[in-house]
């Protein structure tokens, strides 16, 4: 390895110039080449090494889940959308998203809302149409009185 002040020849791998002590810069070896002495050969483990540690990405919940959530109790419908949307946010994420029980919540309960909203629909219009006919009926029909009734048929004599 030449040096980059004076361009004198070094060994490899040495740390700094021979000649006038310049730092040299740490190239890794050429390709096929041995690893430098001392350095545990590729793919061995040392067991009195301590474990590399994984760094792992800070996950954070899915506001779609959220919102769908929150949706979900407002309205059916739109929490139905959000849910499904965060899910399959979540599901692409490959763990940086969190919040699939969110999504899965919010999507049985606007369910839930939808079919509810349209059962009392169909219940409500059922009985207005009922209370509906039931009062053009005391409209239309002529009162009775007394007076206005047939008389009883007389009693049979024992």
């Amino acid at each position: 390895m030449n040096c980059p002040r004076c361009g004198a020849m070094n060994a490899p791998y040495a740390p700094a110039c021979a000649y006038c002590g310049q730092p040299l810069a740490a190239q890794p070896p050429p390709y096929g080449a041995p690893p430098p002495y001392g350095a545990p050969p590729p793919g061995y483990y040392d067991p009195n090494q301590p474990p590399m540690m994984v760094q792992s990405v800070p996950s954070r919940t899915s506001g779609m889940a959220i919102a769908g959530f929150i949706l979900s109790f407002i309205c059916g419908l739109f929490g139905l959308i959000f849910s499904i949307i965060g899910l399959n946010q979540i599901n692409g994420s490959m763990g940086a998203l969190r919040g699939r029980g969110l999504a899965i919540a919010g999507i049985i309960i606007s369910i839930l809302n939808i079919f509810a909203g349209i059962g009392m629909r169909s219940c409500g219009r059922s009985y207005s149409r009922s209370y509906r006919y039931y009062r053009t009926e005391l409209k239309t029909e002529t009162p009775r009185t007394v007076a206005s009734m047939p008389a009883a048929p007389p009693l049979a004599r024992l």
